[in-house]
């Protein structure tokens, strides 16, 4: 009987039918009031009809019946964290990695909200755990990386990011990032080298031309920065601040038609930040 109770339950779901799926569950719990899929699958119908507490009340009595149910964990910690319930939200993802204590996804869970509470040594800590569960999968690196990110604290960055793109090395937003470290630790050959990766990989993102462009604007190479900033206004042409990048460059390699042009260009798109451009070209 549960098999049945089970599939029309399942037909519903993919059917994205939440009050046929409340009010079967609803039977199907009172014929089988010892069944925990039945409450599991009860709850489903409460959460998506945006009844969170009795959706709530729904998995704690699947968690009555199988206590060791991880996904009935899951899904009642999902809610708490809706709710920003975060305390009871943690305890609850605890209470599914007792159960199945190398499930990743709980570690992620955690590792979330912990980010939304700024506990960021706990973060780097869940996410750890979650790198060390599945050590090829490239996004727990990620996400250990942003991680560091956070805490400034590079050399772990540039290790963690490393380790992503040994898993696929033409993810180019990870080679920005790596640019991005690189230039945050000064060592601007190596952010160079890291952001023309991600240009090889993707020429026509215009964020990344933006990073190199900055790059060389540091280092004061005008002529470089000024053919990457050219890229981008080929590629997106109403970047004002880009054009007011570029006219400022030309301006400081003595081009200063150039940098009028630039000026002009920047008048249409946003007349404040060209006046200002104005008067670098042409200080009173």
């Amino acid at each position: 009987m549960t098999e049945t109770w089970l599939e029309r339950a399942t037909a519903l779901s993919e059917m994205d039918d939440w009050q046929g799926l409340l009010e079967w569950c609803r039977d199907w719990t009172k014929n089988e009031p010892k069944n925990s899929i039945a409450w599991n699958k009860l709850g489903k119908a409460y959460y998506d009809l945006n009844r969170d507490k009795d959706a709530i009340k729904a998995y704690r009595k699947a968690l009555q019946i199988k206590p060791e149910d991880d996904e009935a964990w899951q899904n009642l910690g999902w809610i708490y964290e809706q709710l920003h319930r975060y305390d009871d939200a943690i305890e609850v993802y605890r209470q599914a990695l007792r159960i199945k204590p190398e499930d990743v996804y709980a570690w992620h869970n955690i590792g979330r909200i912990y980010e939304k509470l700024h506990r960021y040594d706990d973060v780097i800590e869940a996410y750890r755990e979650a790198v060390r569960i599945e050590p090829e999968e490239e996004s727990n690196w990620i996400s250990l990386g942003w991680a560091y990110e956070t805490l400034d604290r590079y050399d772990d960055v540039i290790e963690v990011y490393r380790e992503a793109l040994r898993i696929n090395p033409n993810n180019a937003n990870t080679w920005n990032k790596i640019g991005d470290t690189y230039k945050n630790l000064a060592r601007y050959d190596d952010a160079i080298e890291a952001y023309r990766q991600a240009i090889h990989i993707k020429p026509k993102n215009s964020s990344f031309w933006i990073s190199l462009g900055n790059a060389y604007r540091d280092l004061d190479r005008h002529k470089d920065a000024i053919k990457a900033f050219r890229k981008v206004v080929s590629i997106d042409p109403s970047n004002a601040t880009t054009w007011y990048l570029l006219g400022d460059e030309y301006n400081l390699s003595g081009n200063k038609t150039a940098a009028m042009d630039a000026f002009r260009e920047l008048k249409h798109l946003d007349p404040k930040q060209a006046d200002e451009l104005f008067n670098l070209i042409v200080p009173s």
